[in-house]
């Protein structure tokens, strides 16, 4: 039980990253591609593969839960996180 817990603290923060990175870049990624939108991809992937690296260490422990499992509690993670994001951009820029 204890590791479903930190299974799903881990998802909360890798989804809550994910999404707050995207919000920032996705302003600069416009219809006519230019050379800004250029960057902010190489930026985002760049971010996204570092991301990659340091999930597939850091997710080694949760081999022992089943895939069904993971699926079940990554879902309401993900939108918890959407969710959350929300919240705080309401907050802070709202």
């Amino acid at each position: 039980m204890r590791n479903i817990v930190r299974f799903a603290m881990y998802q909360f923060v890798l989804f809550f990253l994910l999404f707050a990175i995207n919000v920032p870049l996705d302003r600069f990624i416009s219809k006519p591609f230019t050379y800004v939108d250029f960057l902010a991809t190489i930026i985002a992937i760049l971010f996204l593969i570092i991301g990659y690296r340091i999930v597939n260490k850091v997710y080694k422990r949760f081999e022992g839960i089943r895939l069904r499992t993971k699926l079940f509690i990554s879902i309401p993670i993900a939108l918890g996180s959407i969710v959350f994001l929300a919240l705080l951009e309401n907050q802070f820029f709202g």
